[in-house]
């Protein structure tokens, strides 16, 4: 398991956090559906906004991808077709101070388990760890182990906000190697997502 395990974790939700109940916001969800592009559906429920691709695409693993299989003319090799999709969650927008103190308190965790299982002394190589006796082996499991049940306490930290709301955005490009094809269609679901970033950071 990738060192990063512990960067990816700051964006996992805290179990037992405040609930938020936003009532929907129709001016927000109208902007949406005023900027949907053509082939694209969304709805609303409550805090939360779904803006779906109607068309299914392929997707593929761009990091492991070989070169040649990179694709031209048709899917690459192990593509998958599926539903591509926006999904957005708001709420009252967080302040900068509750977003440092949300940072403090996921980085003081993830460091004391750091530090607990002595990481530094163990080599890393490309963000994995090499174990290099049965020691260390065993301090890497319990690591890995560690920070799996640790996402679990880390605070959700909002990836985007305008002067009303702080945002929760995932979408079908939110994996790290994901990527789309065709190009064409790579290209559309980027400029949609480009798009309602946008929008959603100037909602007022």
């Amino acid at each position: 398991m990738k060192k990063q395990i512990l960067l990816i974790a700051t964006f996992v939700m805290l179990s037992g956090v405040k609930a938020f109940s936003q009532q929907m916001d129709s001016a927000l969800v109208d902007s949406v559906k005023k900027h949907l592009p053509n082939g694209w559906s969304t709805s609303a429920q409550g805090n939360k906004i779904a803006i779906t691709k109607k068309d299914s695409i392929w997707f593929y693993n761009g990091i492991n991808a070989p070169v040649e299989m990179i694709p031209s003319d048709k899917p690459p090799f192990a593509a998958m077709k599926g539903v591509y999709k926006i999904e957005i969650r708001y709420e009252k927008r967080w302040s900068d101070k509750s977003i440092k103190n949300a940072l403090k308190s996921n980085a003081e965790k993830m460091n004391a388990v750091y530090k607990k299982y002595n990481m530094d002394s163990i080599p890393n190589k490309m963000g994995d760890y090499a174990p290099r006796n049965a020691d260390e082996e065993k301090r890497v499991e319990g690591y890995n182990k560690e920070c799996i049940e640790l996402q679990k306490t880390l605070i959700e930290i909002p990836n985007a906000s305008s002067p009303k709301y702080s945002y929760y955005i995932k979408s079908s490009f939110s994996f790290p190697g994901q990527e789309v094809w065709p190009h064409s269609a790579s290209s559309e679901v980027a400029e949609v997502e480009t798009l309602f970033n946008q929008l959603l950071r100037s909602f007022k």
